[in-house]
């Protein structure tokens, strides 16, 4: 009977110690495969991003292409920083990555300008729809100006002109921006066509790790999101296809566990002249 006892007692704390084992490595196995399942998720919201940017691209067929910056320097047009760098909280970007500026242009909504008059520092233009149907949406608005020389950053107000269903009075001045450097302000009289800008924003790696949305209008930072993370590392590059005049992005992110991953993602509209442009 001793023997039988001692027997079943140690069956019975091998068949325990088993257990406690197996669901260990179940334990274990679970979590590896929700470390894989993030990082995979992880890198499908990555390839989306440089998706997302190479399409802005193609919202445009000007010469005016994202923005990297480097490190935690992220910066206006003219080389200013922009207030963001100086932020030392958990969502300030982090020195080790890069971050990218880009922007989308509604252009189906072109403005054809036919007056322009300078107010103080201002101008007011008299523009018209070129296409039909599509207007501006809103009363206050950004625009990226095209003159002979090259785009322009306007913004202001826009609203319909009396008795003109498509056409339209706007307010707009230069000022400070993360796409485009300010011209000589009499530059602006020769603005021929306005393309409002539907968002312009910059991408960046916080402290947190977390990859942030920080949305621009002009000089202003008018929003700022988490979108999704840990990524503890995150570099961007850009260049341009010589042969078809194509945008081709890449990222190259480090990700948990040391785990590296690289994507690339091109444009599809070739670029113009800003001459040609107003030409047409």
């Amino acid at each position: 009977m001793l023997i039988s006892f001692i027997l079943g007692t140690a069956l019975s704390a091998l068949l325990a110690s088993l257990m406690v084992a197996d669901a260990h490595h179940l334990i274990t196995l679970q979590m590896e495969i929700s470390r894989r399942s993030q990082i995979l998720q992880t890198e499908i919201k990555l390839r989306e991003i440089l998706d997302g940017i190479a399409k802005d691209t193609d919202s445009h067929p000007l010469n005016i292409m994202p923005c990297i910056h480097q490190g935690n320097q992220i910066r206006y047009a003219n080389g200013e920083l922009n207030p963001i760098s100086t932020s030392s909280t958990i969502n300030g970007p982090i020195f080790s990555s890069d971050a990218i500026s880009s922007f989308t242009l509604k252009s189906m909504e072109l403005l054809n300008i036919l007056e322009v008059k300078q107010r103080g520092s201002g101008f007011e233009y008299y523009a018209c729809s070129a296409f039909k149907n599509p207007t501006p949406s809103k009363e206050e608005e950004a625009f990226i100006g095209i003159n002979a020389d090259g785009p322009m950053y306007l913004s202001g107000s826009i609203k319909s002109a009396r008795g003109k269903r498509s056409c339209f009075i706007l307010e707009l001045k230069q000022q400070k921006n993360m796409l485009i450097n300010v011209q000589d302000n009499l530059a602006a009289l020769g603005v021929r066509l306005l393309i409002p800008i539907e968002r312009e924003y910059t991408l960046y790696l916080s402290n947190k790790l977390e990859l942030r949305y920080l949305g621009h209008l002009g000089s202003q930072n008018i929003e700022n999101q988490p979108l999704f993370g840990p990524i503890p590392e995150l570099h961007f590059s850009f260049s341009m296809n010589p042969g078809h005049n194509l945008p081709l992005f890449s990222l190259n992110a480090l990700l948990p566990k040391e785990q590296v991953f690289s994507y690339a993602s091109a444009g599809h509209l070739a670029r113009f002249s800003y001459f040609n442009l107003i030409m047409n």
